[in-house]
Protein backbone atom coordinates (compact mmCIF):
# COMPACT_ATOMS: atom_id res chain seq x y z
CA UNK A 1 0.00 0.00 0.00
CA UNK A 2 2.85 2.33 0.65
CA UNK A 3 4.99 1.52 -2.43
CA UNK A 4 1.47 2.49 -4.27
CA UNK A 5 0.86 5.65 -2.53
CA UNK A 6 4.72 6.61 -3.59
CA UNK A 7 3.93 5.69 -6.94
CA UNK A 8 1.25 7.97 -7.45
CA UNK A 9 1.91 10.91 -9.81
CA UNK A 10 2.75 14.77 -8.91
CA UNK A 11 -0.05 16.60 -9.46
CA UNK A 12 1.17 18.79 -12.08
CA UNK A 13 0.85 22.27 -10.59
CA UNK A 14 2.83 21.14 -7.47
CA UNK A 15 5.49 19.27 -9.51
CA UNK A 16 6.25 22.75 -11.49
CA UNK A 17 6.32 25.40 -8.06
CA UNK A 18 8.46 23.06 -6.41
CA UNK A 19 10.99 22.71 -9.53
CA UNK A 20 10.83 26.42 -9.75
CA UNK A 21 11.66 26.79 -5.74
CA UNK A 22 14.04 24.46 -6.06
CA UNK A 23 15.74 26.48 -9.16
CA UNK A 24 15.42 29.68 -7.39
CA UNK A 25 17.37 27.96 -4.89
CA UNK A 26 15.36 28.97 -1.91
CA UNK A 27 15.79 26.17 0.63
CA UNK A 28 13.41 28.04 2.14
CA UNK A 29 11.03 28.20 -0.07
CA UNK A 30 11.87 24.42 -0.87
CA UNK A 31 10.73 23.51 2.63
CA UNK A 32 7.36 25.83 2.24
CA UNK A 33 6.83 23.99 -1.02
CA UNK A 34 7.23 20.64 0.64
CA UNK A 35 4.89 20.83 3.37
CA UNK A 36 2.00 22.23 1.16
CA UNK A 37 2.81 19.33 -1.38
CA UNK A 38 2.42 16.72 1.46
CA UNK A 39 -1.05 17.76 2.47
CA UNK A 40 -2.16 17.80 -1.61
CA UNK A 41 -0.57 14.40 -1.52
CA UNK A 42 -2.68 13.74 1.47
CA UNK A 43 -5.69 15.39 0.29
CA UNK A 44 -5.28 13.72 -2.89
CA UNK A 45 -4.74 10.39 -1.21
CA UNK A 46 -8.41 10.75 0.58
CA UNK A 47 -10.01 11.69 -2.51
CA UNK A 48 -9.72 15.55 -2.02
CA UNK A 49 -8.64 17.78 -4.70
CA UNK A 50 -6.35 20.35 -3.08
CA UNK A 51 -8.01 23.78 -2.05
CA UNK A 52 -5.91 26.10 -5.27
CA UNK A 53 -7.10 23.13 -7.73
CA UNK A 54 -11.00 23.84 -6.63
CA UNK A 55 -10.78 27.35 -6.91
CA UNK A 56 -8.95 27.37 -9.85
CA UNK A 57 -11.49 25.22 -11.33
CA UNK A 58 -14.53 26.82 -10.05
CA UNK A 59 -13.09 29.86 -11.77
CA UNK A 60 -12.64 28.32 -14.62
CA UNK A 61 -16.31 27.01 -14.74
CA UNK A 62 -17.43 30.56 -14.03
CA UNK A 63 -15.59 31.74 -17.38
CA UNK A 64 -16.96 28.95 -19.21
CA UNK A 65 -20.71 30.60 -18.08
CA UNK A 66 -19.95 33.91 -18.69
CA UNK A 67 -18.71 33.13 -22.37
CA UNK A 68 -21.65 30.97 -22.98
CA UNK A 69 -23.98 33.58 -21.89
CA UNK A 70 -22.12 36.25 -24.32
CA UNK A 71 -22.42 33.75 -27.41
CA UNK A 72 -26.19 33.09 -26.20
CA UNK A 73 -26.82 36.76 -26.69
CA UNK A 74 -25.15 37.22 -29.83
CA UNK A 75 -26.71 34.66 -31.50
CA UNK A 76 -29.37 36.62 -30.51
CA UNK A 77 -28.45 39.52 -31.51
CA UNK A 78 -28.04 38.20 -34.70
CA UNK A 79 -30.81 36.53 -35.17
CA UNK A 80 -33.13 39.60 -34.64
CA UNK A 81 -30.88 41.72 -36.77
CA UNK A 82 -30.98 39.31 -39.71
CA UNK A 83 -34.64 37.69 -39.88
CA UNK A 84 -36.44 39.58 -36.84
CA UNK A 85 -38.07 39.16 -33.77
CA UNK A 86 -40.46 36.26 -34.35
CA UNK A 87 -37.39 34.13 -35.91
CA UNK A 88 -35.43 34.24 -32.26
CA UNK A 89 -37.26 31.32 -30.86
CA UNK A 90 -35.16 29.24 -27.88
CA UNK A 91 -34.48 26.31 -30.20
CA UNK A 92 -33.19 28.85 -33.42
CA UNK A 93 -30.77 30.48 -30.64
CA UNK A 94 -29.60 27.76 -29.21
CA UNK A 95 -28.67 26.30 -32.71
CA UNK A 96 -27.06 29.38 -33.88
CA UNK A 97 -24.98 29.85 -30.58
CA UNK A 98 -23.85 26.25 -30.89
CA UNK A 99 -25.00 25.04 -27.83
CA UNK A 100 -27.85 22.33 -27.02
CA UNK A 101 -31.54 23.61 -25.86
CA UNK A 102 -31.05 22.24 -22.86
CA UNK A 103 -27.94 24.57 -22.16
CA UNK A 104 -29.96 27.58 -22.90
CA UNK A 105 -32.94 26.59 -20.59
CA UNK A 106 -29.66 26.00 -18.00
CA UNK A 107 -28.98 30.05 -17.64
CA UNK A 108 -32.58 31.47 -19.28
CA UNK A 109 -35.62 30.34 -18.45
CA UNK A 110 -36.62 30.61 -21.68
CA UNK A 111 -36.40 33.13 -24.86
CA UNK A 112 -37.64 36.26 -23.55
CA UNK A 113 -35.29 36.28 -20.77
CA UNK A 114 -32.72 35.95 -23.45
CA UNK A 115 -33.92 38.65 -25.56
CA UNK A 116 -34.32 41.22 -21.98
CA UNK A 117 -30.97 40.99 -20.99
CA UNK A 118 -29.74 41.25 -24.86
CA UNK A 119 -32.06 44.41 -24.36
CA UNK A 120 -30.18 45.11 -20.96
CA UNK A 121 -27.08 44.96 -22.37
CA UNK A 122 -27.44 47.42 -25.26
CA UNK A 123 -28.62 50.05 -22.62
CA UNK A 124 -25.76 49.35 -20.36
CA UNK A 125 -22.73 49.94 -23.08
CA UNK A 126 -24.48 53.37 -23.81
CA UNK A 127 -24.59 53.92 -19.99
CA UNK A 128 -20.82 53.35 -19.56
CA UNK A 129 -20.34 55.02 -22.42
CA UNK A 130 -21.58 58.19 -21.12
CA UNK A 131 -20.32 57.99 -17.53
CA UNK A 132 -17.02 56.95 -18.69
CA UNK A 133 -17.04 60.38 -20.43
CA UNK A 134 -16.76 62.27 -17.11
CA UNK A 135 -13.44 63.82 -17.56
CA UNK A 136 -14.79 65.51 -21.31
CA UNK A 137 -17.10 66.75 -19.03
CA UNK A 138 -15.12 68.55 -16.43
CA UNK A 139 -15.22 71.85 -18.25
CA UNK A 140 -18.62 71.58 -20.31
CA UNK A 141 -21.85 73.79 -19.50
CA UNK A 142 -24.83 71.97 -18.39
CA UNK A 143 -26.34 72.65 -21.44
CA UNK A 144 -23.63 70.84 -23.39
CA UNK A 145 -23.70 68.03 -21.28
CA UNK A 146 -27.60 67.64 -21.70
CA UNK A 147 -26.93 67.83 -25.59
CA UNK A 148 -24.25 65.25 -25.41
CA UNK A 149 -26.77 62.77 -23.46
CA UNK A 150 -29.13 62.93 -26.37
CA UNK A 151 -26.35 62.38 -28.77
CA UNK A 152 -24.90 59.44 -27.25
CA UNK A 153 -28.86 58.20 -26.96
CA UNK A 154 -29.56 58.94 -30.74
CA UNK A 155 -26.25 57.51 -31.72
CA UNK A 156 -26.44 53.99 -29.96
CA UNK A 157 -30.01 53.96 -31.98
CA UNK A 158 -28.32 54.69 -35.51
CA UNK A 159 -25.63 52.01 -34.65
CA UNK A 160 -28.10 48.88 -33.17
CA UNK A 161 -31.80 50.19 -35.33
CA UNK A 162 -31.99 46.50 -36.49
CA UNK A 163 -31.99 45.02 -33.34
CA UNK A 164 -33.37 47.95 -31.12
CA UNK A 165 -36.11 48.35 -33.12
CA UNK A 166 -37.69 45.04 -32.82
CA UNK A 167 -37.03 44.70 -28.71
CA UNK A 168 -38.78 47.96 -28.39
CA UNK A 169 -41.56 47.29 -30.23
CA UNK A 170 -42.00 44.18 -27.91
CA UNK A 171 -40.52 45.83 -24.74
CA UNK A 172 -43.18 45.29 -22.56
CA UNK A 173 -42.97 41.36 -23.21
CA UNK A 174 -39.63 41.53 -22.34
CA UNK A 175 -38.50 43.83 -19.61
CA UNK A 176 -39.92 43.85 -16.50
CA UNK A 177 -40.36 47.61 -14.86
CA UNK A 178 -37.96 47.01 -12.48
CA UNK A 179 -34.93 45.42 -14.45
CA UNK A 180 -36.41 49.11 -16.35
CA UNK A 181 -35.74 51.01 -13.16
CA UNK A 182 -32.55 49.65 -11.91
CA UNK A 183 -30.39 49.89 -15.56
CA UNK A 184 -31.41 53.80 -15.36
CA UNK A 185 -30.63 54.28 -11.79
CA UNK A 186 -26.98 54.27 -12.25
CA UNK A 187 -27.15 57.24 -15.12
CA UNK A 188 -29.58 59.24 -12.96
CA UNK A 189 -27.53 59.38 -10.37
CA UNK A 190 -24.46 60.37 -12.68
CA UNK A 191 -26.34 63.52 -14.26
CA UNK A 192 -27.89 63.95 -10.64
CA UNK A 193 -24.05 64.75 -9.75
CA UNK A 194 -23.99 67.03 -13.10
CA UNK A 195 -26.58 69.08 -11.95
CA UNK A 196 -25.06 69.64 -8.22
CA UNK A 197 -21.75 70.34 -9.94
CA UNK A 198 -23.08 72.99 -12.64
CA UNK A 199 -26.49 74.59 -11.25
CA UNK A 200 -28.32 75.18 -8.57
CA UNK A 201 -32.05 74.64 -9.99
CA UNK A 202 -35.21 75.69 -8.18
CA UNK A 203 -36.72 71.87 -8.70
CA UNK A 204 -34.65 68.96 -7.04
CA UNK A 205 -31.44 67.56 -8.69
CA UNK A 206 -32.88 63.87 -8.03
CA UNK A 207 -36.28 65.03 -9.92
CA UNK A 208 -34.79 66.76 -12.78
CA UNK A 209 -32.47 63.86 -13.63
CA UNK A 210 -35.49 61.88 -13.71
CA UNK A 211 -37.10 64.04 -15.62
CA UNK A 212 -34.64 64.59 -18.47
CA UNK A 213 -33.65 60.48 -18.50
CA UNK A 214 -37.23 59.81 -18.97
CA UNK A 215 -37.75 62.49 -21.63
CA UNK A 216 -34.93 61.37 -23.64
CA UNK A 217 -34.99 57.69 -23.53
CA UNK A 218 -38.95 57.97 -24.37
CA UNK A 219 -38.65 60.51 -27.45
CA UNK A 220 -35.98 58.08 -28.78
CA UNK A 221 -37.04 55.07 -28.26
CA UNK A 222 -40.58 56.10 -29.70
CA UNK A 223 -38.99 57.62 -32.53
CA UNK A 224 -36.66 54.37 -33.35
CA UNK A 225 -40.04 52.34 -33.78
CA UNK A 226 -42.29 55.17 -35.10
CA UNK A 227 -40.57 57.73 -37.17
CA UNK A 228 -37.12 55.86 -38.16
CA UNK A 229 -36.15 58.34 -40.60
CA UNK A 230 -35.41 61.61 -38.13
CA UNK A 231 -32.83 59.51 -37.31
CA UNK A 232 -30.84 59.83 -40.09
CA UNK A 233 -31.98 63.22 -41.04
CA UNK A 234 -30.51 65.00 -37.63
CA UNK A 235 -34.14 66.38 -36.99
CA UNK A 236 -34.58 64.11 -33.72
CA UNK A 237 -31.24 64.90 -32.32
CA UNK A 238 -32.04 68.24 -32.59
CA UNK A 239 -35.63 69.02 -31.71
CA UNK A 240 -34.79 66.79 -28.22
CA UNK A 241 -31.40 68.92 -27.70
CA UNK A 242 -33.72 71.69 -28.00
CA UNK A 243 -36.69 70.61 -25.53
CA UNK A 244 -33.83 69.03 -22.69
CA UNK A 245 -31.45 72.67 -22.81
CA UNK A 246 -35.15 74.50 -22.69
CA UNK A 247 -36.04 72.76 -19.56
CA UNK A 248 -32.52 73.73 -18.08
CA UNK A 249 -32.57 77.14 -18.81
CA UNK A 250 -36.25 77.40 -17.75
CA UNK A 251 -35.37 76.07 -14.27
CA UNK A 252 -31.69 78.09 -14.19
CA UNK A 253 -33.78 81.14 -14.73
CA UNK A 254 -37.13 80.14 -12.00
CA UNK A 255 -33.61 79.78 -9.58
CA UNK A 256 -32.47 83.57 -10.49
CA UNK A 257 -35.94 84.88 -9.96
CA UNK A 258 -36.13 83.41 -6.66
CA UNK A 259 -32.87 84.95 -5.48
CA UNK A 260 -33.84 88.20 -6.97
CA UNK A 261 -37.15 87.91 -4.96
CA UNK A 262 -35.37 87.28 -1.66
CA UNK A 263 -32.73 90.32 -2.16
CA UNK A 264 -35.58 92.33 -3.33
CA UNK A 265 -34.21 93.33 -6.60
Amino acid sequence: MTAANHSAPVPGPWRRTLFNSTLAGSWSGVCFITATYRLARSAQLHGKAPKTTRVARDALQQQRAHDTIDTIREAARRIIAQDGFAAATAHQIARVAGVGIGTLYRYYPDRRAVLGELLDALFDALHAKLIGAREAHANASLEQIATQIVEGYVAMLREQREVLAPLLAKRPMIETVERRAARQRQLQTWLREQLDAHAQLVIDHDFAAFVLLKAVDAVTTSTLTQRPQALESGELQRELSRVVVSYLRAARQAEVMKTNSLLGV
